[in-house]
């Protein structure tokens, strides 16, 4: 092979010696081969696939959009912190729970999301009210302990000596090193105190009190009507007692007192609480929570009027809306049951309208169906 040869271009070569029929042959095969269509089955094969993907995709944005996100006030902003000031302060949350700072008390938020809420109490006292079965655990921090709630009702109380725990509704898990296994369960009507010494479980009582320079035992004769602890029997015997047992200045303590009693089983201490509270601070935020636990009360104990009366005017005075929600289911089965059945159809439109997707539609339904039977007395013994 000669270099000119060799320098001449390939297809040159190709040309001159290559068969011209084959070379067409194979030039048409390869076209047919690049625009020959997919098979039926991988079509199918390639739409099932991309189906799959959609109503994935789909469900998975589904399933995001119906979780809940971050709890967020009643206002609708997001919590970041509760000071109790110098009158006590309260947060309503949009589920319907609250939280209940008294004077002095601060709490700051930690974590909300669609499975937790959690708090610290970094001090002072705070009553927690959660609603029942809802998605989010709660959670309050402090230096003693940890406390887990679903949904319930309680009230803690930090001080420099420990951290007090009272249930007054449902269940709470306190979770501490000073506890003797670590957790401890706390029923409705019963207190946990956690501190320097470690925990004691006490049964329906209030939480105990601050430290104080005589030992816990030397005010016991003080709280007993006790002759021999005055000089003689005369008057300021009893005034001396019933000073030492005067319900407390403040109103959110008086709220406080009247729960322990209830717990204790004692409605008429609890109700006479609440009336004082009432009376003597007809301006504070506490007289709202006061008349519903009064009204409930005096409906217990058959005094159906008056307890008639407290929810009408609490309702007249829109108060928040768990409460008020709880005021007009509490104020419908007292028209029931004193026999006003237009009286209740009226309370329950009134539910319906300011509360479409209200937690009490079903109970106020099943209380409004039709009867068949004739309905239940006034009033009950």
């Amino acid at each position: 092979m000669t270099d000119s040869r060799l320098k001449a271009p390939l297809g040159q070569h190709l040309t001159e010696h290559a068969d011209r029929a084959a070379l067409a042959r194979v030039r048409r095969r390869l076209f047919e081969a690049r625009v020959r269509p997919l098979p039926a089955h991988v079509w199918r094969w390639a739409a099932g696939v991309a189906l799959v993907v959609v109503l994935l995709g789909g469900a998975w944005s589904w399933a995001r959009r119906l979780q809940p996100g971050e709890l967020l006030t009643h206002a609708g902003r997001p919590f970041v912190r509760l000071d109790g000031g110098e009158r006590g302060a309260r947060l309503e949350l949009a589920d319907g729970s609250w939280l209940s700072a008294q004077r002095g008390a601060v709490v700051h938020a930690v974590a909300s999301s669609g499975r937790e809420f959690s708090v610290l109490l970094e001090q002072g006292t705070l009553e927690v009210r959660v609603v029942p079965n809802g998605p989010r655990k709660w959670c309050v921090e402090s230096k003693w302990a940890r406390i887990e709630v679903v949904g319930t009702r309680f009230v803690l109380e930090r001080t420099e000596r420990g951290l007090g725990v009272r249930v007054t509704e449902g269940v709470v898990v306190v979770r501490s090193t000073r506890l003797a296994e670590g957790v401890q369960r706390v029923n409705a009507g019963e207190s946990l105190f956690v501190g320097e010494d470690g925990a004691d479980v006490r049964g329906p009582t209030a939480l105990p009190a601050a430290p104080s320079s005589p030992p816990p035992s030397s005010p016991a004769p003080a709280t007993q009507s006790n002759p021999t602890s005055t000089p003689a029997d005369s008057p300021s015997g009893p005034k001396a007692t019933s000073s030492s047992a005067a319900p407390p200045a403040s109103a959110a303590q008086l709220l406080d007192q009247a729960d322990s009693a209830r717990a204790q089983g004692n409605v008429a201490d609890a109700s006479r609480m609440l009336r004082r509270l009432i009376d003597e601070f007809p301006t504070s935020e506490q007289v709202p929570w006061a008349r519903y636990r009064l009204g409930v009360a005096l409906a217990e104990r058959g005094e159906v009027s008056e307890a008639r009366v407290l929810f009408a005017a609490l309702v007249a005075a829109r108060p928040p809306n768990s409460l008020w929600q709880d005021a007009l289911l509490r104020q419908l089965e007292l028209e029931i049951r004193l026999g006003d059945e237009e009286r209740a159809r009226d309370i329950a439109a009134e539910y319906r309208a300011r509360f479409p997707s209200g937690r009490h539609l079903e109970r106020i339904a099943s209380l409004t169906a039709p009867r068949t039977s004739a309905p239940p007395p006034a009033s009950q013994p």
